[in-house]
């Protein structure tokens, strides 16, 4: 895929991920993808688990590290704060509700056929471990598959992994000086290409979401509670 000419949000989306890469190290290790492979033909939808707040800063830092645009579909709801609303727009964020959604879509086709990454959460919250159909992730909600389709887009997973050990859900995250946990975003291999029942195609994309989460555990396991 090629980059599109930096616009005034892909300077500041790079520009804050830098400066979120150098912060981070007050309370993790980052592990971030450098260099990504994108199909040059067709546009591409990530779709990413979500399970911290944390996951908003960690897709600024993947943009600086790899040296790529991407906007990402939030959750309306988080433009209302001013604080966080202004940040949002300014890194190119697109608002996303039932209300939105038409709007959000049509922004986010025409960024695509600009060269534009677009990235989604496609759980549409932050899932509690009780709420997970498996012990990774929620069940999707089926409009990335639609957005992807209208677009004619390929849905790629994208892995956030840790971001819950720093800054846990209904919590504020703590700077740490040793222990710091790893903390690390993988963009899938696997491309979905969509098909006429989008609920059927975001089951794949979650369930391969899933599996690179196992792979990841396996790697570095959770810590066990203490007694």
């Amino acid at each position: 895929m090629v980059q599109p000419t930096p616009t005034a949000t892909i300077s500041n989306i790079q520009r804050d991920g830098r400066l979120v890469i150098r912060m981070s190290k007050l309370f993790c290790k980052l592990e971030l993808p450098e260099h990504l492979d994108f199909d040059p033909d067709r546009p591409t939808l990530a779709c990413g688990n979500h399970r911290s707040l944390f996951d908003v800063f960690m897709s600024a830092a993947f943009c600086a590290a790899a040296d790529v645009s991407c906007r990402f579909l939030v959750n309306a709801k988080y433009f209302s704060n001013p604080v966080a609303g202004r940040w949002l727009r300014r890194i190119g964020c697109i608002p996303l509700n039932a209300e939105t959604k038409d709007e959000a879509f049509r922004d986010a086709i025409e960024s695509m056929r600009r060269g534009e990454l677009i990235g989604i959460m496609p759980e549409g919250r932050l899932v509690p471990a009780k709420d997970r159909v498996d012990h990774q992730v929620g069940r999707a909600r089926p409009g990335a598959a639609e957005l992807a389709a209208e677009a004619g887009a390929l849905l790629r997973p994208i892995v956030f992994h840790n971001t819950g050990r720093v800054w846990p859900r209904g919590k504020w995250p703590i700077p740490r000086l040793w222990k710091r946990p790893t903390v690390t975003m993988v963009l899938g291999d696997t491309a979905f290409i969509p098909t006429d029942d989008p609920q059927a195609d975001m089951d794949k994309v979650m369930a391969e979401l899933s599996r690179m989460m196992d792979a990841l555990d396996a790697v570095d396991p959770l810590p066990l509670p203490s007694r």
